[in-house]
């Protein structure tokens, strides 16, 4: 059975392939973007695809702002009631961030923003899905060296503090807003009781091909520009790149893997 879905960040690295997998399954999308512009670039992007017909735009110039998603929520349940949020955008691209708050407020006060919308107008909605991060909850300092067969459970987060997310460095800040950002989601889910439940996804690094189009090398994604700049900044007297940590997946499979966990009637349980 077709759902009514609606997808923040929808025209990113990891939205833009959630996007496409939804479609291909016939569920109507409002695809959440932050202006025209984008939204006229999803819209070439996607425009081929079979089931284009039903895919709605929607635009939130900033997730930041109270009320931020409550008027765009208000008008799709007028029209189609949502069944089901999934809350893929928050920044994850280092160069263009001048200053750490500049990850920690979209990351917490974005989902917060998604979260109060829907339990405040949305009483249609069953299940709340937050891509989340491993930087959320793995101490890189420390486990990924001495731990690596280390099992995680909702009881690890990462060690970094506020006053490490606000002057230490872009790793010390992405990973604060992740950690924070969760935190928020659940501590929210504890506090206001909603009528939803919530699923959050930890991936680690994400590689894979683009969904979406770029205009130039400077628009692609953290993980890609990192594989384009190992190769195009090589020389025969480059220094041997460091090992990368043994923490990836592909950006399909975790695409599929929101699917899996916005449509499973009970979220998933991890088997002992």
């Amino acid at each position: 059975m077709s759902k009514n879905i609606l997808l923040t960040g929808a025209n990113g690295f990891i939205g833009s392939h959630i996007l496409s997998l939804l479609l291909t399954s016939h569920h109507h999308i409002l695809a959440i973007v932050r202006s025209p512009s984008k939204a006229a670039k999803l819209t070439l992007d996607f425009t081929s695809h079979p089931q284009f017909s039903i895919l709605e735009l929607g635009i939130v110039p900033d997730i930041t702002v109270p009320g931020a998603f409550a008027s765009i929520i208000e008008s799709a349940q007028a029209s189609r009631p949502l069944d089901i949020v999934i809350h893929t955008a928050s920044p994850f691209l280092y160069r263009v961030v001048k200053n750490n708050i500049e990850f920690l407020d979209p990351a917490i006060k974005g989902t917060l923003e998604i979260l109060r919308a829907v339990k405040g107008g949305v009483g249609s909605v069953k299940r709340v899905v937050v891509t989340s991060s491993c930087a959320a909850i793995i101490d890189f300092d420390e486990d990924v060296v001495r731990v690596p067969r280390k099992v995680y459970t909702e009881e690890d987060w990462n060690p970094r503090t506020w006053e490490e997310a606000l002057s230490g460095s872009s790793n010390a800040g992405y990973q604060a807003s992740k950690k924070f950002a969760e935190k928020a989601a659940w501590d929210f889910l504890e506090t206001e009781k909603p009528a939803f439940d919530l699923v959050t996804l930890a991936p680690p690094m994400v590689y894979g091909p683009l969904r979406h189009s770029v205009e130039s090398i400077k628009d692609l994604n953290q993980s890609n520009g990192r594989i384009y700049n190992l190769f195009i900044n090589s020389t025969q007297e480059a220094p041997e790149p460091p090992n990368g940590l043994h923490l990836y997946v592909d950006v399909r499979d975790l695409a599929n893997a929101h699917l899996l966990a916005a449509l499973t009637p009970q979220p998933p349980i991890l088997a002992s």
